[in-house]
């Protein structure tokens, strides 16, 4: 299942079901002199309701799709792959792209609640667009982005490895942490906290900050998970 942000998670948690994206495996290797061709990539999109623990496919489609998440509406979900934003109903049938044919659509992207804004990465240029795509503007960088307030009102992500954010109306780049190792910021449905995943602690592990920033010396940074399996390989036994 690849479900690489907090937020995301939690929100389809919260609306009783959640989307998984499936990608097929490598292929094995020849044993013939010369390496077999690799075959294109199969992807589907999956949903799973927490409540039946139903799972139901409703997209497959060769390619490399990443990211699914729920319209603001909650009518549709949204992927991308191939460069490109697509968006399908929640009961399957017809996958269509969406927004500017001239943006080079990944995975970091975000959006207000209301659905009002839109952000996105275009290469190495953060953008913010209205609800129809019709006007965009760029935000300052270098800065990914990772998602958006519920208010619209500021980009989460990450520079550098440390978490940042950025005015929606445009303003300066704005450092949240002070140690790097960290990505996929997310802010909380009430948009009081920013989580993300970072490896401070010697293993990868989900933190939170307040979402105007983690204080001197990251002081008021929370470990929100804790992994039992320790990364350390020096530490002599699990902790």
């Amino acid at each position: 299942m690849i479900m690489p942000k907090i937020y995301p998670a939690a929100l389809l948690i919260a609306l009783g079901v959640t989307i998984l994206a499936q990608q097929a495996p490598a292929p094995t290797p020849s044993r013939n002199s010369q390496p077999a061709a690799a075959p294109p990539s199969h992807s589907r999109i999956k949903t799973y309701d927490v409540t039946t623990k139903n799972v139901v496919e409703i997209y497959s489609s060769v390619g490399y799709f990443e990211s699914p998440d729920f319209s603001a509406d909650g009518e549709y979900i949204r992927f991308n792959g191939n460069d490109k934003l697509y968006q399908i109903p929640v009961t399957g049938f017809g996958a269509k792209a969406i927004g500017p044919a001239d943006i080079v659509f990944n995975h970091d992207r975000g959006r207000s609640r209301d659905g009002k804004w839109e952000a996105a990465m275009d290469g190495p240029n953060s953008l913010v667009f209205n609800a129809d795509w019709t006007h965009r503007t760029p935000v300052a960088g270098p800065f990914f982005i990772h998602s958006m307030s519920p208010d619209g009102e500021w980009l989460a992500g990450h520079c550098g490895g440390r978490v940042c954010r950025v005015p929606r109306g445009g303003g300066p780049l704005e450092a949240l942490t002070s140690v790097g190792g960290n990505d996929n910021a997310d802010f909380s449905p009430d948009g009081r906290w920013i989580y993300f995943d970072s490896r401070r602690s010697g293993k990868s592990e989900i933190w939170r900050i307040p979402a105007a920033g983690a204080g001197p010396e990251d002081s008021l940074a929370e470990r929100i998970t804790d992994d039992v399996v320790s990364t350390c390989m020096q530490c002599g036994s699990v902790n």
